[in-house]
């Protein structure tokens, strides 16, 4: 019998933009099994990966900006975190495939309409190669944002997509987050009672921040599930809404402690890193 496997937001990334060793390594882990996503973990990967990507975008299409080195440039100055450095990496590995970087406004232009091609195939993908698990209890608005975008108005397609996709206050006027942590009340009291047990750790310091959170917002109030507070309590709102039925396949510590309370199966893999110093022993 084939195992259904549920992918938290970082393996679905892996999966699509890990190095190839890493979603090699995947591939052989899931073989044939169907792989799961929910709409919530559809939304963080938009959040995280997607919204980065057309600020890439944008960044290139700045009448300032002459040509892809100089964006390649721009981007590696102005965003030093390392989630964004990564998309600095992905993209740079993905123009010179193309033969794009390089200091001339035709391939700038050129670089462009490949990239919003690159965007909207990522867009296709987690629509066709993942299976909805049919719950979507938080009902998140920012999810629901229409992604339609034309080649020949990639800018200001990219533009309305990102505003929406922004309007926090909008979208969580729509969202049923309050609803859903209501209804999970006594699970996440659960979750904060073993956070309290345990001591602050590499290991731990994820799962105890999400229940402070957690915490925090059963103490003053729903309505302090802000779509930033939402984000910080992410993987429990991917566990609490996780079928039951499912194996969760995560690489974030958090989950380590976020499903045993919850009775849920999951397998946490090795980080990039791990796994390439595994390979190269």
């Amino acid at each position: 019998m084939q195992q259904k496997r549920f992918l938290d937001t970082s393996v679905l990334r892996k999966l699509l933009f890990g190095t190839q060793a890493y979603r090699d390594y995947l591939k052989d882990q899931f073989k044939d099994d169907p792989l799961f996503i929910s709409a919530y973990v559809k939304m963080e990967f938009k959040r995280s990966f997607i919204i980065s990507l057309i600020g890439f975008y944008n960044v290139l299409n700045m009448p300032s900006i002459e040509n892809t080195s100089d964006a390649l440039r721009f981007w590696s100055n102005e965003y030093r975190n390392p989630y964004l450095k990564a998309i600095h990496e992905l993209i740079s590995d993905f123009l010179a495939n193309q033969n794009l970087i390089s200091d001339s406004a035709f391939d700038k232009a050129k670089a462009l309409l490949e990239i919003g091609r690159l965007i909207k195939r990522y867009m296709a993908e987690i629509r066709m190669k993942f299976k909805d698990t049919g719950i979507d209890s938080t009902r998140c608005a920012r999810e629901q944002v229409p992604f339609k975008i034309d080649r020949y108005n990639m800018e200001s397609d990219f533009e309305k997509y990102v505003m929406q996709f922004k309007d926090v206050k909008a979208c969580r006027q729509k969202c049923n987050i309050h609803t859903f942590l209501d209804k999970k009340k006594s699970k996440i009291e659960t979750l904060i009672t073993e956070a309290q047990k345990l001591s602050k750790t590499r290991h731990t310091k994820g799962f105890i921040n999400i229940s402070e959170n957690l915490n925090k917002i059963l103490n003053e109030g729903y309505s302090k599930c802000t779509c930033s507070m939402c984000g910080k309590i992410g993987d429990a709102v991917i566990a609490l809404d996780a079928p039951t039925n499912m194996q969760i396949e995560s690489l974030d510590h958090s989950f380590d402690y976020l499903c045993p309370p919850l009775r849920l199966e999951n397998k946490k893999h090795p980080s990039e890193s791990q796994l390439h110093k595994k390979i190269n022993r």
